[in-house]
């Protein structure tokens, strides 16, 4: 079974926008993984710290909604293969941030229904480039959502990217945190903060 964190231990640094990346042994997490190559197969943002628990928004196969992070620990610590990972943003990436209007535009992405086919291409974008993607957000997936708050704050180095072409593993690429944290893990996170965002270029929207 996987090892787990307290969550007293890590609610104090613990700030909105943050990101969680997860894995555990569904199908869809594990060909998640195996098509981009990561360690990740599902991807969260931090929306508001309480004194006992955050409040996560992440899309799931409802569509974009609110989940409690306890509840999410239990989750993954219940799966044979359960990892979750918080990521802080570094305070250098931060400073660039509308953290108002990147917390805005995510909650205002509450109801939006999951895009299973969004969620395909971004696995099929990374391994063949040349397919063409235009970025959407009338539908969601993870890791689309994540991206797509960082535009709409003007985080530095997201200005081109498609976030409709984004998985698991670029985000965690990113070199925009300052740890990760293990919060219910198994082995430490890989290809992690490893390349500035302008330098990604994932999807570049050519509009």
């Amino acid at each position: 079974m996987p090892a787990i964190a307290l969550l007293a231990d890590v609610l104090p640094a613990m700030q909105p926008l943050d990101v969680f990346l997860a894995a555990d042994e569904s199908p869809l997490s594990r060909g998640i993984q195996k098509v981009t190559g990561g360690d990740a197969g599902h991807c969260m943002l931090v929306e508001e710290v309480l004194a006992c628990d955050a409040r996560l928004i992440e899309t799931l196969g409802r569509g974009v909604t609110q989940m409690w992070l306890s509840s999410r620990v239990k989750d993954y610590a219940a799966s044979d293969m359960g990892r979750l990972f918080w990521l802080p943003l570094s305070p250098a990436f931060r400073a660039t941030l509308d953290e108002a209007a990147a917390l805005g535009w995510l909650r205002d992405q509450i109801g939006v229904r999951y895009g299973a086919g969004q969620a395909l291409m971004s696995g099929l974008s990374w391994r063949f480039p040349w397919i063409p993607k235009t970025e959407s957000f009338r539908r969601s997936h993870c890791s689309e959502l994540i991206i797509g708050t960082f535009k709409a704050g003007h985080g530095a180095g997201f200005e081109k990217w498609n976030a409709s072409e984004a998985n698991p593993k670029d985000v965690g690429q990113a070199q925009i945190y300052s740890d990760a944290v293990q919060v219910v893990w198994q082995a430490p996170l890989r290809h992690f903060n490893e390349v500035p965002p302008h330098l990604m270029a994932v999807g570049v929207n050519q509009d």
